[in-house]
């Protein structure tokens, strides 16, 4: 039984990846899987739009426990089908927060299979602050205040949906400086979702914006010596 447990569990994971509004058809029709120059999520090139991602979003596996900082990378599922969703499954193993793996789901084919990992990673940001902050979800760390923001402005909608978009923009566009975010949502992404010191500087010198919370990091580091 535990076989087919975790053959119905893939199974529920390749529905998610597709999306809502999925049709039952069988994983590999070439009618099914369109056309692209990009390399599909097999196991080498999904391993390198992995590293491409985390030399952007470096910190996005580590796990702070009272004496260290450690870097736990999920376990990583390549689902066989079409999908234009990569999800979170679960963060860690709800019984072990401190050193379980998660579990993520990406579908091998997408129309951008570079993107369907950045929106798994969106998915594992969300799930793993949320999760960690517990009842304080919606006023402690990254989940709080992304949630007091949009309650500021009386939002409405899925935050999580929202959330997962606005990581893509701040991967995919605003690392190349390229402004898509609210700049409240710019702001919180920079300090709790900290790209690496080199790419902070060189978004510095490509507008105000950036160069306005450059300037402020620089001002909370001196701070903290």
């Amino acid at each position: 039984s535990g076989v087919k447990t975790e053959i119905q569990t893939i199974r529920q994971m390749i529905k998610m990846c597709v999306g809502r509004q999925g049709n039952h058809f069988p994983a590999l029709v070439s009618s099914m899987i369109q056309r692209s120059h990009l390399k599909p999520n097999f196991r080498e090139n999904a391993a390198q739009y992995i590293k491409d991602i985390l030399k952007i979003d470096p910190t996005i596996f580590e796990r702070k426990t009272r004496a260290s900082v450690l870097q736990i990378v999920p376990y990583i599922i390549l689902t066989p089908g079409y999908g234009n969703y990569g999800i979170c499954w679960e963060p860690f193993n709800k019984y072990n927060k401190v050193s379980s793996k998660g579990r993520l789901a990406i579908p091998i084919f997408a129309k951008n299979p570079r993107d369907v990992i950045v929106i798994a990673f969106g998915d594992f940001r969300w799930a793993m602050a949320k999760e960690l902050a517990g009842y304080h979800w919606m006023e402690e760390g990254l989940t709080g205040d992304y949630f007091q923001y949009h309650e500021s402005i009386k939002w409405k909608g899925d935050l999580r949906s929202k959330f997962i978009y606005d990581y893509y923009l701040w991967i995919t566009k605003e690392s190349e400086g390229i402004q898509k975010l609210e700049k409240e949502v710019r702001k919180i992404f920079w300090f709790k979702i900290p790209f690496p010191d080199s790419l902070k500087e060189e978004l510095s010198k490509k507008g105000y914006y950036y160069q306005d919370l450059y300037k402020k990091d620089e001002a909370r580091k001196l701070s903290e010596l």
